[in-house]
């Protein structure tokens, strides 16, 4: 079995939200062929990692309008803020057999006014999550206004992944990704789709990393269109059920067209490693028109969301997983 550690989980140092404003100054300026070629062999060299561990913070924002048309009455209007907390130990030695321990903590604050008359609600929640021996095991705190049915267990106990689908927070904070019960990495997207729609590439810039360490900050602009899984699960509330309002082919069109996301990566100096990355998307955009469902007549939506990850102990040994005892 696969050797982690819960005691480990929360000694990361540094949170990415870090690389805008402790930047030291330019280490030099590459070309920008030779730092999209130092970023793919980065991300190239993540793939072989055998054990890591993370560490990931979410905040996310969205707020949207819709007015229908004159005296039908009807109205919409949706704000939600939300973030997350991740910190994870990742064992991939085994092929087809991969060990996850996950720490996640994470709340939202959602309030939703139809027709004019307005609901609220949040959630919280405080957890441990794990992958071993192809099982899938949990414990923690669960809260939510107005309140839940669903309840977290106090000790380690199995559940599968159709649990995860009765929990819409469970959802919204990506939790099957993370327990890589998707094909796609949880915390690395398609870097060389991404490479080849880069606008810009900046740096490397210098920040510090804590204990003397620093590291080589590249920044990347790039169209939100190159990185449409960021956003596709998102706009679900707004294109899917009998309360849609718009078609899902037109937002995405519109959001990837007024959209911008910023990609920065974080690499050791000397070795080249990959440190962490940070993803920064914003959209304000408004739509009109055969692209809204009767009786809406104009949308806008304006949306903010940023992950920084953080990545340590490549390679190096864990301690054994034991998922009979509640040890957080």
């Amino acid at each position: 079995m696969a050797r982690f550690s819960l005691k480990q989980m929360t000694h990361t140092a540094l949170l990415l939200g870090l690389v805008v404003t402790i930047v030291l100054g330019s280490s030099g300026t590459f070309a920008q062929d030779d730092a999209a070629e130092r970023i793919r062999a980065a991300y190239a060299a993540h793939d072989d990692w055998q054990t890591y561990t993370v560490q990931a913070e979410i905040t996310a924002w969205s707020a949207i309008v819709a007015d229908g048309a004159y005296d039908s009455g009807k109205s919409y209007w949706r704000r939600q803020e939300r973030g997350a907390s991740v910190a994870g130990m990742y064992d991939l030695s085994v092929p087809d057999d991969m060990t996850v321990l996950l720490a996640v903590s994470g709340s939202a604050d959602l309030s939703v006014q139809v027709d004019g008359t307005e609901t609220s609600s949040t959630w919280s929640t405080d957890m441990h999550a794990a992958l071993s021996d192809g099982d899938l095991y949990w414990h923690g705190t669960f809260e939510a206004d107005p309140a839940s049915n669903f309840a977290l267990p106090s000790d380690w106990e199995m559940f599968s992944t159709s649990d995860l689908g009765q929990v819409p927070a469970f959802t919204d904070l990506g939790l099957r990704r993370y327990l890589g019960q998707d094909a796609l990495d949880p915390f690395v997207g398609d870097t060389e789709a991404w490479l080849d729609a880069a606008e810009s590439i900046e740096g490397p810039d210098t920040i510090k990393l804590g204990g003397g360490a620093t590291g080589d900050v590249y920044t990347v602009t790039l169209p939100l269109s190159a990185a449409p899984e960021l956003i596709g699960s998102r706009v679900s509330v707004l294109t899917e059920g009998p309360t849609a309002l718009v078609t899902r082919d037109a937002l995405l069109a519109q959001i990837a067209e007024d959209g911008t996301l910023v990609w920065r990566v974080v690499i050791d100096p000397t070795t080249g490693a990959l440190i962490g990355q940070e993803l920064q998307g914003d959209v304000n955009t408004e739509l009109s028109g055969d692209a809204l469902t009767d009786p809406y007549v104009s949308l806008s939506v304006a949306y903010s969301e940023r992950q920084s990850v953080l990545f340590s102990a490549i390679d190096e040994p864990v301690e054994s997983l034991d998922v009979t005892a509640n040890r957080s």
